[in-house]
């Protein structure tokens, strides 16, 4: 976001000299010079003071309309728009899988249902079953709060966890005994995660959410 000086901004400057009272009228007032220091000092740390937290009320207005420190409203980016629409996408795909899986296995056919699969394995497809439609909630809430309050941190959690352990795999991989088409399918599902990552890394989308996020300090 950018951080200009109170002075660009007459609308704070008129707020925080409203009730300053001038140095200058010391002489009129039949004050020493050394008083008048003392309440120059004093007035001075009043409009810091006051500079430094009208700022920062500014900073969340700002934040909350989605304006800019000069007031123009900034439209979201394409590369935004399509990072959220590929993450809902992806949330669709995650849920189909889920759906596909668990059918198989409770109606034993296809791919899953027709293998023998002891009590250990079992366990895993119903763990897949579940965990798939989590990571797609996370997507789509990731989603919304993008949009929503420009926080990109929700939606990029999933996507960077998937990236550094699909990495891992894909080299262990590389170095077995995986086909060279299953290394394909896991080099595309890499891709396909660090695209709407790289969409939100592009200049216009990092100035949009510089603008508009105002990260929480704990």
């Amino acid at each position: 976001m950018a951080q200009d000086g109170v002075e660009n901004h007459p609308g704070i400057l008129r707020a925080l000299t409203t009730d300053v009272a001038p140095i200058s009228g010391a002489k009129d007032r039949g004050e020493s010079p050394a008083d008048a220091s003392a309440i120059g000092y004093t007035e001075r740390r009043t409009f810091t003071s006051r500079a430094t937290a009208l700022s920062h009320r500014h900073q969340k207005r700002w934040a909350a309309v989605g304006q800019d420190p000069e007031g123009e409203t900034m439209h979201r980016p394409l590369a935004v728009t399509a990072a959220v629409a590929l993450a809902v996408l992806y949330g669709v795909v995650l849920v189909a899988v889920a759906a596909l899986v668990l059918f198989e296995f409770v109606t034993g056919t296809g791919s899953i249902g027709t293998r023998s699969l002891d009590a250990q394995a079992a366990k895993g497809v119903l763990t897949l079953g579940a965990v798939l439609p989590l990571g797609a909630v996370i997507l789509w809430r990731g989603s919304a709060r993008l949009i929503g309050a420009r926080d990109p941190r929700l939606l990029s959690l999933p996507l960077m966890l998937l990236l550094v352990l699909g990495c891992v795999g894909e080299t262990v991989d590389l170095f077995g005994s995986a086909t060279a088409t299953s290394d394909l399918i896991g080099a595309g599902i890499l891709v396909l995660a660090a695209l709407p990552l790289a969409l939100l890394r592009l200049p216009g989308a990092r100035a949009w959410l510089a603008v508009g996020w105002v990260p929480t300090r704990r």
